[in-house]
């Protein structure tokens, strides 16, 4: 009965922890702000814009590949951890 109950229990959790960093990860996600940045640096100058915002865009693809990463091995320790203690 205690190992069912566990089970579900940390289950329920390894959800939770998904989910929320789905919700982190949409709003840190960097780029869902490249209309913002592109209207930004087109407001300051309308020759450099798209090369500044290439540049802007090619670093926040580096730093999204990184976050994904980063979380993937976090979420798979964080199971691992549930479904093994030890």
């Amino acid at each position: 009965m205690k190992i069912v109950t566990l089970k579900k229990m940390t289950w329920n959790m390894k959800e939770k922890f998904h989910s929320i960093g789905l919700a982190l990860e949409t709003i840190l996600e960097p780029l869902l702000k490249v209309d913002f940045i592109k209207y930004c640096y087109k407001t300051l100058n309308l020759l450099t814009y798209k090369d500044k915002t290439k540049k802007v865009i090619e670093k926040f693809k580096m730093l999204t590949e990184n976050m994904k990463r980063n979380y993937l091995s976090v979420v798979f320790l964080f199971s691992n951890h549930l479904m093994n203690p030890s």
